[in-house]
Order: structure tokens, then C-alpha cells, then sequence
């Protein structure tokens, strides 16, 4: 028996693989991979596609394989800003009913395997098949009119941003397009740091800062590890952002209550 892999992934822009046909062979490291659209007919109108990579004697030389596809997706996203979302932990997307399954099973002797967003392995004998369905849906007020009463209300406010509100203000932009969930978060919480200040540590935490730096200066340490080290230490004046946030967060007398949970 041979094994395959199966890496889904998705991209925030039709076209980043821009094939007219529905999938693509190539090699890869000695194997063959098919590159295939989950959607959109076409690879170069897809919005998600999978890599099927087979011929692998070993289960676990085809997790290794995909592991390793995954690792080289991101890093050309990073590197060329590609806008796709190569997801770091796996999910089970779509799954057929164990009736289903028992049912195909018995008829012809195939076995549905459920849909992954991200990685899964499955024995490559022509016996092992997913079921992919694919649907566009638009969801949106009745009208626009919500935007044009939302301008009207916020005219009437006075806004002055300072340097840190544009900034948080365009890192807010910025996630609202991310695709990724883990990306919305990481984003919004930069735009958090960026807009709650950090008070001053305690006087008596701050004298230990102090003392800390005074042996510093008196180390046989070398400048630059030196210079290093007393950066560090400097911050420590500062209260960390968590505390900051959370003293924040203790100042809300009535939170708004949300799926039972302030």
C-alpha cells in the first residue's frame, strides 16, 4: 500500500495560481503533486485549491512531505506576499454522516474521507475519496443606508487623531482584510499596543531596576552586551502590556454580556 498527502489551502486573491485548467501535475522532491482547484472550475479562478502529493511507501514519509510543503507555502507567502492562508494547525472542515459512509462502504468497498483545511494523509489506492462541495453566498444589510447614517452620526463628533490612533487606525484597516483568524487577532492586538499606554512600575520596583543597572555598569561584561543588557533592564520600568490591558479592562463597571460571558 502507498500513501498520499492532501494539503488545502486558500488565497484572499483568485489568480495567484494563474493555470486555466482545473489542476496541474508537476514534481516535487522526487514525487509527483497535483495542484488542484476546490472551486472557481478553474486554478487561475479558484479562491481554495489542494496539493495531492502521492506514491509515498511510508505514512509517515507522507506527513513529512506535507509538513514540509506547508513550511515552503508560508515562507514564499512571507517572502512575496502571495495573500494566501496556509493554515499552521489542521481542521476538519466538512464531514459525511457515518451512515454515509457505511453505506459506501458496503456498495463499493470506497471510504469517504472527511474535508481538512490543512493537512491529512489517506492510503493512496483509488479507494479513499472526498467529497468537495463548493458555493458562493453574499451576506449584506437590506440597503446601504446603515453606512450613510453611521457617516452622519459620527460627522456630529469631534475626532482628533494623535500619531498613535492613526497608527492603531490603519493596523485595525489592516486586519479587517485578513482571511486568517489567528492574522485578524495577532493584527489587532499590535493596534492594542499601540493605543493603551503603560504606566510606572512601583517606587520599590523601580529602585530594584536601578540596583540591577548600577551592577551592570560595575560587570566586567563587554560594552555591547553590556549596553544590551541595561536596555532590558530599563524596560522593566514600565508595567507590562498585559497589566496594562488588564487594568484597562477592570475599569468597565457594565460589560456588554456576549454568548453568557462579559
Amino acid at each position: 500500500m502507498s500513501y498520499r498527502y492532501r494539503l488545502t489551502i486558500a488565497t484572499t486573491r483568485p489568480g495567484v495560481f494563474r493555470f486555466p485548467e482545473a489542476s496541474k501535475e508537476f514534481k516535487l522532491g522526487g514525487h509527483t503533486v497535483d495542484l488542484v482547484a476546490r472551486d472557481g472550475g478553474t486554478l487561475e479562478q479558484a479562491s481554495k485549491v489542494h496539493f495531492d502529493g502521492y506514491e509515498f511507501a511510508e505514512e509517515a514519509a507522507a506527513w513529512a512531505a506535507g509538513e514540509r510543503l506547508r513550511v515552503r507555502l508560508q515562507i514564499l507567502d512571507a517572502a512575496l506576499g502571495l495573500g494566501l492562508n496556509v493554515p499552521h494547525n489542521d481542521t476538519v472542515t466538512a464531514q459525511t454522516s457515518d451512515a454515509v459512509k457505511r453505506d459506501i462502504r458496503g456498495k463499493f468497498g470506497a471510504t469517504i474521507v472527511d474535508s481538512v483545511f490543512g493537512l491529512a494523509v489517506h492510503p493512496h489506492d483509488g479507494l479513499h475519496f472526498e467529497y468537495v462541495v463548493s458555493a458562493d453566498g453574499t451576506v449584506h444589510k437590506p440597503d446601504g443606508g446603515y453606512l450613510l447614517e453611521g457617516l452622519a452620526s459620527l460627522w456630529a463628533s469631534e475626532m482628533v487623531l494623535d500619531d498613535a490612533a492613526e497608527d492603531a487606525l490603519a493596523i485595525i484597516g489592516v486586519a479587517t482584510r485578513e482571511s486568517s483568524d489567528r492574522a485578524r487577532f495577532l493584527t489587532t492586538y499590535l493596534a492594542l499596543e499601540a493605543l493603551i499606554p503603560r504606566g510606572a512600575r512601583s517606587a520599590e520596583a523601580r529602585q530594584l531596576v536601578l540596583s540591577f543597572q548600577a551592577a551592570i555598569q560595575a560587570s566586567d561584561l563587554e560594552e555591547a552586551e553590556r549596553e544590551s543588557l541595561l536596555g532590558a533592564i530599563g524596560a522593566l520600568s514600565s508595567e507590562s502590556f498585559a497589566s496594562a490591558l488588564g487594568r484597562l479592562i477592570s475599569r468597565i463597571q457594565e460589560p456588554p454580556v456576549v454568548k453568557g460571558k462579559p
